[in-house]
């Protein structure tokens, strides 16, 4: 039995985490559970930087008794990062585009860090150019620079994602897809007219994702981005979807499910125990 732990959204910073200490109290946690692969679906820092001495530290700690890897989000990407580097593989353990034979399985873990194409956006009311003006004005991520639309960035995510949907199925091997975004319109909300609100489900992320994930060897999706709990849902295939933030405690918001970082880390880390 090989032990596989996910989790998404921590954002420590934003968090205000003592990192030295939650370093040396989730190696000692996920060693304690005997977890073979920690991934870590995006959102640790707003700096691309400091997620990977985060993550290179951890692997550190834990040595040869588990292997980590993550892929980043929006957050990530703001800052100690250039569009054209997140394309590279800048560590062994950063995972877009990128994956991991799980030993002595069937399983492949596939990293994407994903992006969006307003596909989630009421596009029948909103053009494609007042969605994307709106980003601009008030959006976390017009700070992110990139030498394309969102549109385009997204057609990259989707060629990348499914030749690697196909080499998985070449090698006959189940997937467990990791992404930061969105794939499934279902989870994003619904039921308002509220003009922002339909803008913010618009950068969550592209149901042309989630179509391609329908047609692929996926057993597991698991994603982020979105700061709500749900139950394991699926879709109408065998792809079971898996959203694992831990979110964010702020004088506006309390986004946690227990007391403490480390508590609601421990309760949002989802263990999957694969033969």
């Amino acid at each position: 039995m090989t032990k596989i732990a996910v989790v998404s959204d921590l954002h420590m910073d934003l968090n205000h985490v003592d990192v030295v200490d939650f370093l040396a109290r989730s190696a000692d946690w996920l060693v304690a559970q005997g977890v073979q692969y920690y991934v870590i679906a995006g959102d640790l820092f707003n700096d691309f930087a400091k997620t990977l001495d985060f993550s290179e530290k951890l692997q550190t700690i834990v040595g040869d008794s588990l292997r980590v890897a993550f892929i980043v989000g929006n957050h990530d990407m703001a800052r100690g990062v250039t569009f054209e580097e997140l394309s590279q593989p800048l560590s062994p353990l950063y995972l877009h585009n990128q994956l991991i034979d799980v030993a002595g399985t069937d399983l492949r873990i596939v990293g994407q860090n994903g992006w969006y194409d307003y596909s989630f956006g009421d596009l029948a009311k909103y053009s494609v150019n007042e969605i994307a003006q709106w980003k601009r004005a008030y959006w976390f991520d017009r700070q992110i620079e990139q030498p394309m639309s969102d549109q385009e960035r997204m057609d990259i995510v989707l060629t990348e994602s499914k030749q690697q949907l196909v080499n998985a199925a070449h090698d006959g091997k189940r997937v467990m897809f990791v992404t930061h975004f969105v794939p499934q319109q279902d989870y994003l909300f619904k039921g308002s007219d509220d003009r922002n609100l339909w803008m913010l489900n618009a950068m969550m992320g592209s149901q042309r994702l989630g179509a391609l994930l329908e047609m692929g060897p996926v057993d597991y999706t698991i994603f982020g981005h979105l700061h709500r709990q749900f139950a394991p849902q699926t879709f109408g295939g065998r792809n079971e979807y898996y959203n694992q933030t831990v979110g964010l405690k702020t004088h506006r918001k309390d986004e946690w499910t227990q007391s403490t970082f480390f508590a609601t880390w421990q309760d949002r880390v989802r263990i999957f125990e694969i033969k």
